[in-house]
This record gives structure tokens, sequence and C-alpha cells, in this order.
């Protein structure tokens, strides 16, 4: 019998009070999507969310997250730390990550800045490109399936928390050439080219 796909969500979150801010595009959880999507297949479910409401819609009512990622930046950081505050009180076993720009790169930064701002939400912090490290977090969710297991892993290229401490690796390189990103989609090929 086969089991049943992990289910990821990943968010980059914008406010929307007034208006979307930022309004722009979530390339980099797309690119995400697109290669989890291609790396595992039918063994996972990848939801993108923009919108707030919207993720705490599906947290409050839909099929509870295996893996919650954030993308974490200046304009909605505050904003994904308070919807993740949320997420682990309605799903206590879902694996929290955050990655993209406001990640430090460094176990000094991560602890002084992260974890305390963050109030120790987070339990996998993913600096600089996610598309690699992301793949390893879910290969090893895939093989022991439980946030527990997964934080106990030494997963390169990122920090998670152990036991209030930080445990982990140094960010991985950027990655030299795109073709190391399993795409198979047209407009990814078009868009990753152009870098």
């Amino acid at each position: 019998m086969k089991s049943k796909p992990v289910r990821i969500y990943l968010a980059d979150l914008g406010h929307t009070y007034y208006t979307i801010s930022p309004s722009t595009l979530p390339i980099g959880i797309a690119y995400l999507k697109a290669h989890l999507d291609n790396v595992f297949g039918s063994e996972v479910h990848v939801s993108l969310f923009k919108y707030p409401g919207r993720l705490l819609d599906a947290l409050k009512t839909g099929i509870a997250p295996d893996i919650l990622g954030f993308g974490i930046y200046n304009w909605n950081e505050n904003l994904s730390v308070e919807i993740a505050t949320i997420a682990r009180t309605l799903h206590p076993e879902a694996l929290l990550c955050a990655g993209g720009l406001n990640i430090p790169d460094n176990a000094r930064d991560i602890a002084r800045y992260c974890l305390e701002r963050h109030k120790r939400i987070f339990d996998i912090y993913v600096p600089y490109e996610g598309e690699i490290v992301m793949q390893g977090i879910v290969r090893t969710f895939l093989d022991n399936p439980s946030r527990s297991k997964t934080m106990e892993a030494a997963i390169p290229g990122c920090w998670r928390q152990e036991g209030g401490d930080l445990a982990g690796d140094n960010a991985l390189p950027c990655i030299p050439d795109l073709s190391l990103i399993i795409c198979r989609e047209p407009w990814m090929k078009c868009s990753m080219t152009s870098r």
C-alpha cells in the first residue's frame, strides 16, 4: 500500500490590510515547489500561500501540513512569526522551517537574532538558497516521518533547534550551476537561464 504524500505548505506572506504588500510574485517558494515536485513527484503535495488569511483557513480547516516553510524577509518577518505561532498551536507535530534573506548564515547570529526574535518557534533555519537544503529536509522526513526524527538528523546547510540550543551546519554555498536544480517546467527554465 502506498503511503500518503508528505503535505508541505510554503508561505511567502504579504500584508493585506489596505493592499497586498509587497505585491510581488512569490518566486522563491515557487522555485522550491517546482524543485520538490520534480524530485519527489507523488511523494509530496506542495501548496503555496501568499495571503495570510488563506494560510490560516488552510491551517484551521484543511489537512494538517507535515512541513510548513516560511520565506522570511524584512517586510513579512513579524507576520510570519505570528502565523507560525498559530500553526504551532494548531499543529504541534508540524515541522516549521524558516528560510530567506533575513536568515543569517552562522550559528552565533541565528542564536542571537532568530531564536530570540522568533520566539523559538521555528524548528529549522535555512540560510541562502533553499532548493537543495529543502530537498534534504523532505528526504529526511520521508525516511522518518516525524518532526522529532527530522530535527535529530544532521541535514547539510541548515540549523535546527536541539534541546534549546542550536545545532547544524554552515550554509551551503550558492548553487553555482542552476542545472543542478531539477526543473521540468518551461517557464522555470526560461527564468533560470536569465539569472
